[in-house]
């Protein structure tokens, strides 16, 4: 599979009422697989997937339940640096906050690699303040502010 075919896949996927928790898992798991055989090493190609998956979340309802495998893949794509993931993390949040993103934004926060976490502790405050964005992505991001801002 190459890197089109599987942004293609992702693209397509859709989540309704009816989808299983164990088959998004398995879906992720699978591209995660394909990804890593196809050994994507360059900051464009990174760049194509990280963007693609967060279109893909984008197109979800924003109170989707977090799955882990889709988590623990955009969170590895980038790695070590994460200079791309963070940026596109950032920029996803501010305009379409997500139970995922905001989650996203805390596993950032409760990294210990993580050098400017102003950033994303104003990030989530922002978050909570933006009417347009769902009650309970509010809520979360504006408890999860309250923790973070306490604790700095």
């Amino acid at each position: 599979m190459n890197l089109l075919s599987i942004c293609d896949k992702i693209n397509k996927l859709r989540i309704s009422d009816e989808s299983e928790d164990f088959e998004l898992c398995i879906f992720f798991d699978e591209i995660g697989e394909s990804i890593s055989n196809l050994n994507v090493s360059s900051k464009s190609e990174k760049s194509t997937i990280i963007k693609t998956l967060f279109s893909f979340l984008k197109n979800q309802d924003p109170e989707m339940d977090e799955d882990f495998s889709f988590i623990h893949l955009i969170e590895s794509i980038d790695k070590p640096t994460s200079l791309i993931y963070n940026d596109e993390l950032l920029k996803f949040s501010n305009e379409y906050g997500t139970l995922t993103s905001v989650l996203l934004l805390l596993r950032q926060l409760n990294s210990s690699s993580l050098n400017n976490k102003e950033i994303y502790i104003k990030t989530l405050k922002d978050i909570s303040n933006k009417k347009e964005f769902k009650g309970v992505v509010r809520e979360t991001a504006l408890e999860y502010y309250n923790i973070h801002n306490i604790n700095k």
